[in-house]
């Protein structure tokens, strides 16, 4: 029986979750973020285009997606480079198309939320 409570409630709280609206602000810089994975993104940057402190805006966003900023654009950038990986693109080419700097950084974050390494992957 408390199983089944467990399950009902576990249902209801995830639906809430689902149908919360973000706030418009955290949507508009989620679009920026999503089309523009290519380019640099800081902190600083999001804060001169959304006119509100990088503080506010880590508070905001956190509050709101449940991830931090940082995370966000890493998990974005990784499932951008599977699919460039799958479509058989180069990995330090795929490295460069998503917006990573480094050959380096790209190869820790990917393995850190794939758990295998660009090359495997590809294969």
């Amino acid at each position: 029986m408390l199983v089944a409570l467990n399950r009902i409630f576990a249902d209801k709280s995830t639906t809430t979750k689902n149908t919360m609206a973000y706030d418009v602000k955290i949507v508009e810089i989620l679009d920026y973020i999503n089309n523009h994975l290519h380019e640099q993104i800081t902190l600083d940057s999001l804060e001169e285009k959304f006119y509100v402190s990088k503080y506010y805006l880590c508070h905001l966003f956190k509050k709101n997606t449940g991830v931090t900023v940082g995370e966000y654009i890493a998990y974005k950038r990784i499932l951008k480079a599977k699919e460039l990986l799958i479509m058989g693109a180069p990995v330090l080419e795929t490295c460069h198309t998503v917006g990573f700097r480094d050959y380096s950084n790209f190869y820790k974050t990917f393995r850190r939320l794939e758990g295998v390494s660009p090359r495997e992957y590809k294969q």
